[in-house]
């Protein structure tokens, strides 16, 4: 079984090549350049590989939340490539691959925070499995909400590095890890993508992308 895999960070478009759960081949290419360039990328992955979109069995991709043009890029190049050939899609939500990824038993609770811009975060907040909020929130209401919490919760992701001063000020039982990873990789992507097709009884062919937040023109 062939699929591919699309993860669009803050910086970069990321692409890669599934055969089973081996990563034969991946693309990058700034997020600057996708809409102009991600077609061609995809083109070029397919042909290193000597197959063509027809062999593929899924397409995962990322649906955000995160930056709004690159998103719109990605989503509309996937949903682009199912409509004419009719390929499955996934779509994955940054936020809870993130949670995925970063799983540690240690630490129960962790909140994961991406930058929304504007002083606003993405955020997800687990107890192990458990969800305690998920939503775009102003970093001041969302740490109101955190720092009644008695326990140690573990903050990562971009949106933590943007608001680290604040979040140690406000809460008292933050813990932010020196090697903070700042957004999901393309594996956690790939892996709940995969995990998503093998558990679902019917097929998708369009996404849409996790906003959250209203985009600014749209207000």
């Amino acid at each position: 079984m062939y699929y591919m895999v699309i993860q669009n960070s803050y910086d970069k478009v990321q692409i890669a090549l599934i055969h089973g759960t081996t990563q034969i081949s991946s693309h990058s290419l700034s997020k600057l350049n996708a809409s102009k360039e991600l077609i061609t990328h995809i083109s070029a992955l397919l042909k290193s590989a000597n197959i063509s979109l027809d062999d593929l069995s899924f397409i995962a991709a990322n649906c955000g939340p995160g930056p709004f043009t690159t998103l719109r890029v990605v989503i509309t190049t996937v949903n682009g490539l199912s409509y004419a050939k009719k390929i499955p899609l996934i779509g994955v939500n940054a936020l809870k691959a993130a949670a995925h990824e970063w799983h540690d038993p240690a630490y129960p609770i962790t909140a994961v925070l991406f930058n929304a811009f504007g002083n606003d975060v993405y955020a997800l907040a687990q107890r192990n499995d458990q969800e305690l909020l998920y939503g775009v929130y102003p970093i001041e209401k969302l740490l109101d909400e955190l720092k009644a919490i008695p326990e140690t919760i573990r903050f990562m992701g971009n949106g933590t590095t943007l608001h680290k001063e604040l979040i140690l000020k406000e809460c008292a039982h933050a813990y932010i890890p020196e090697d903070n990873p700042v957004y999901c990789s393309l594996s956690a992507i790939s892996s709940l993508g995969r995990e998503e097709w093998e558990l679902k009884k019917t097929k998708e062919y369009s996404l849409e992308p996790v906003y959250l937040k209203q985009h600014p023109a749209a207000r």
